[in-house]
């Protein structure tokens, strides 16, 4: 294969090459250890969802909608004018 940082005749491959196995395996752990944080978060913020939606569903509590009517309308009746 090509190695573009082997000058032709000048430095081989061979001598090139250096022992990075021990910073390989930190790199690896710490990618490892980010992407589990990332997912434990992802998964304890969709479960939050969950139960305030469920919540919401039950008429527990009134949730505000940013897409939704304002209640006042939907009170009044005006919904659909």
């Amino acid at each position: 294969g090509r190695q573009p940082w082997i000058v032709y005749g000048i430095l081989r491959t061979r001598d090139a090459v250096g022992d990075y196995s021990a910073d390989l395996w930190w790199l690896l752990g710490s990618t490892a250890v980010v992407y589990t944080l990332l997912t434990v978060g992802a998964v304890v913020v969709l479960r939050s969802m969950t139960r305030r939606w469920r919540a919401g569903e039950a008429g527990e509590e009134d949730l505000p909608s940013p897409y939704g009517p304002h209640s006042r309308l939907v009170d009044a009746g005006e919904a659909g004018r």
